[in-house]
């Protein structure tokens, strides 16, 4: 008996529990807590449908909410991306000009006109060794800019794309003598220029002769010796002479 007792209650303490789960509102006018689909009070026998139901206002919320975060991330975007002010168009400019210009070293005096051409007055000139900008080539001349600041119009044939290498070749010459030392030679001088602060000792230089088709006839070497800093030196080869030489060059080997 006591079991069943004890199964009566626990089962009327899971429908409680059920019952509370479910209750949602209460009557207006008794307060009785009832069902959120009753019709009737069971208490006081009220219309339910009289009551006033609060209607869910979560997902509403979830909504506005979101739609505010939306606005404040459009606001700080808006903010940050916004564009610089008060900047002169000058300073703009002169950056945007800075990315597209190339530079350029002067390997000899060079002078500046007024405009692209010849026929334009001469206003400044560059020193070899300086170092330029240019842009807006047209018909072969360009813009010079150093330091930033426009200072005339050069032919851009005389602007080399690389800096003054640490020794160069300042002169040379050759010629054939059929008739020297009876089998005849290449005879050739040349002139290397130190560009450095250094004195150098010993320069090793190349000379090449082709026929009148480009091919190859022969190489010969010789020392250049004792050039000072900034100072140049000159030195003389001999050749083996083939009868077909029609030209040459020449190149610093070390």
């Amino acid at each position: 008996m006591k079991s069943i007792n004890t199964r009566i209650k626990a089962d009327e303490t899971d429908h409680n529990k059920l019952e509370v789960k479910m209750l949602k509102i209460k009557c207006k006018k008794c307060g009785n807590e009832l069902p959120e689909k009753s019709i009737f009070c069971n208490k006081c026998g009220n219309k339910i449908e009289q009551l006033e139901r609060k209607p869910k206002k979560e997902t509403g919320l979830k909504i506005f909410l979101g739609f505010l975060i939306l606005i404040v991330i459009y606001i700080l975007w808006t903010q940050n991306n916004k564009p610089i002010k008060n900047v002169p168009p000058a300073i703009k400019t002169n950056l945007a000009q800075e990315v597209s210009r190339e530079k350029r070293y002067a390997h000899q005096k060079i002078n500046l006109r007024q405009g692209r051409g010849e026929n334009f007055k001469i206003i400044n000139y560059l020193e070899r060794g300086d170092v330029v900008n240019i842009d807006s080539t047209l018909y072969g001349w360009c813009i010079v800019y150093k330091n930033n600041n426009k200072i005339g119009y050069a032919s851009e044939n005389f602007l080399n794309k690389y800096p003054i290498p640490d020794l160069e070749i300042a002169d040379w010459n050759w010629r054939t003598e059929p008739d020297f030392g009876g089998d005849g030679a290449v005879i050739y001088t040349v002139q290397i220029r130190n560009n450095t602060n250094r004195y150098i000792k010993n320069v090793l230089v190349e000379i090449t002769t082709y026929d009148s088709n480009g091919n190859l006839i022969d190489t010969d070497q010789t020392y250049v010796t004792g050039l000072s800093p900034g100072g140049t030196a000159s030195g003389k080869g001999y050749a083996t002479y083939y009868g077909k030489e029609n030209r040459a060059s020449i190149r610093i080997v070390e």
